[in-house]
């Protein structure tokens, strides 16, 4: 039997409700694969509204409480990440999972959700690149069950930050996702003393230097972000 409109959005008034109440709900709600589906666009523009002004309420009620609103900030303040790179499947994967894998020893894993993406076709629906994937098995990263992927103009509204690998990742994330007016498109060695690209290893044949370029970009970011996060 087919929900009418009222028992819909009674349903959705709960699941508000819910996200409200336990934060984390909402993470993991909004970091599965099946978040990212056109249909859950609209539930998480609302809970995002909803969270947040919950918690602006909280913490204007708790004023000289720091240590509450410490804690609220911990809760409510998730950050979104983007990796992008021309396939998703060499460089733009090993930056989601080595940068997982800082987050998760920084004890952050909570209030950084991360994915990656690529601005072609090309290889939609195909697994890590070997090269690649043994690299990251090399330093006792796991990269089961990534599949390339094709980010969108949604993409833009629902991460806070979109990290490309090089210049030619810049310039096909503005013609899918149009001007990028909230500053949310950056380089990954922007966040290092070295700005510029990071070679591509499918043409290189280099997944040593990719290594470093990745492990290096993705330290100076966890630094920025933990930055944001205090």
């Amino acid at each position: 039997m087919r929900r009418n409109s009222a028992e819909r959005q009674a349903a959705l008034h709960r699941l508000i409700r819910a996200v409200v109440k336990h934060p984390r709900f909402y993470y993991h709600l909004t970091t599965i694969d099946g978040s990212n589906l056109p249909q859950f666009a609209a539930f998480r523009s609302i809970c995002d509204i909803v969270t947040r002004k919950a918690a602006e309420k909280q913490m204007g009620q708790i004023g000289a409480n720091r240590g509450m609103e410490w804690h609220l900030r911990r809760c409510f303040k998730i950050i979104r990440i983007l990796f992008i790179c021309h396939g998703n499947i060499c460089r733009s994967p090993m930056c989601e999972f080595v940068f997982r894998d800082m987050v998760r020893q920084s004890g952050l894993s909570e209030q950084v959700a991360i994915a990656s993406a690529a601005t072609s076709c090309e290889e939609l629906g195909n697994p890590v690149y070997p090269p690649a994937r043994r690299i990251l098995e090399q330093h006792g990263i796991s990269c089961e069950g990534k599949t390339a992927r094709r980010m969108n103009r949604d993409d833009y509204d629902f991460y806070d930050r979109i990290i490309a690998m090089d210049r030619n990742n810049l310039r096909n994330m503005c013609r899918i996702c149009g001007a990028d007016d909230d500053g949310k498109f950056s380089l990954l060695m922007d966040y290092t003393d070295r700005p510029g690209d990071v070679a591509d290893p499918w043409y290189t044949r280099d997944f040593e230097a990719t290594w470093r370029d990745v492990e290096e970009g993705c330290r100076g970011l966890l630094k920025d972000i933990k930055q944001q996060l205090l």
